[in-house]
């Protein structure tokens, strides 16, 4: 699978183990051995509803307009990355247990990719990760 894909998980399990329909959002193409991911959500909340980075807001996010990326406002909430394992990814996505419902464009990525390595909650781990996969997409 390559990187940018928006997927649809409808029993997707949180970090606190609660688990509910979600989309979320690959940020690298898992050729390392795992995707590392990024929830959606369509609740505005306290967000900005201007459109891209807002990684001095909490939780730090990147806003696609309706109608951009989205169909409807979305925003992708950048301070708590899920890891999965590339293989049991790709088999879930190919037995349809998740669902690939679009493709980022490549500059939407590069942008989010660009946001997100501006956060400060992101691990050491995922940044250096995250900063290899950035630089092979280029300008």
């Amino acid at each position: 699978m390559t990187a940018g894909r928006v997927l649809f998980n409808p029993q997707f399990v949180f970090h606190d183990g609660d688990s509910a329909p979600k989309l979320f959002v690959t940020l690298n193409d898992g050729a390392d051995g795992s995707y590392l991911t990024v929830l959606t959500t369509s609740r505005r909340h306290n967000k900005s509803g201007v459109a891209g980075c807002h990684v001095t807001q909490f939780p730090s996010n990147f806003h696609f307009p309706a109608g951009t990326a989205f169909p409807k406002d979305s925003w992708l909430i950048l301070n708590s990355v899920y890891e999965f394992d590339a293989v049991g990814l790709d088999q879930e996505c190919t037995s349809g247990s998740i669902q690939v419902k679009l493709p980022l464009t490549v500059d939407d990525l590069r942008e989010v990719l660009d946001c997100i390595l501006q956060d400060e909650d992101l691990s050491k781990e995922h940044w250096e990760r995250l900063t290899a996969f950035r630089s092979s997409l280029g300008v």
